[in-house]
C-alpha cells in the first residue's frame, strides 16, 4: 500500500470527526439548555399559581385575570371552569367555607394535575 494513502486516509477521518464533533456539540447543548430553562419557566409558572390561590387576596377574578390562568385551565372541568369564569355562578360548599374556598381546592387540584403533566413532582 502507499504510504501516502496510510497517512492521508487517518488524517482526513480525523478532520471529518472533528468538523462534525464541532458542529453537533453545540446543537447537543443547546438541546440540554432549552429543557432546563423549559423546565425553570415550568416552575415559575408553579409557583405563581401556588403564591396566587394561597394568597388573603384571592378571588376568582384575580384568578381569571392572572397570566397563569391559560395554564391552569385546561387541567378544570368545564362546570368548574364555568364557575371561575362566571360572578354569578356559586359551587356547592361555597357558603360554609367561605367565599373562595371551593374555587382555591379546585385550583389547586387543578395545580397538581399541571405539575404531574409537566414532571414537576
Amino acid at each position: 500500500m502507499n504510504p501516502l494513502w496510510s497517512i492521508l486516509v487517518p488524517a482526513l477521518a480525523g478532520l471529518i470527526a472533528g468538523v462534525i464533533g464541532s458542529l453537533v456539540a453545540p446543537w447537543v447543548n443547546w438541546g440540554i439548555e432549552k429543557r432546563r430553562e423549559k423546565h425553570k419557566y415550568r416552575q415559575a409558572i408553579v409557583q405563581r399559581c401556588r403564591e396566587l390561590v394561597n394568597s388573603p387576596t384571592f378571588t376568582k377574578q384575580i384568578l381569571r385575570a392572572s397570566p397563569e390562568y391559560k395554564h391552569l385551565r385546561p387541567y378544570l372541568a368545564q362546570h368548574e371552569a364555568d364557575s371561575i369564569e362566571r360572578d354569578n355562578h356559586i359551587l356547592g360548599g361555597e357558603i360554609q367555607d367561605g367565599p373562595w374556598d371551593a374555587h382555591r381546592r379546585l385550583v389547586t387540584q387543578a395545580l397538581e394535575k399541571l405539575e404531574k403533566a409537566w414532571d414537576l413532582v
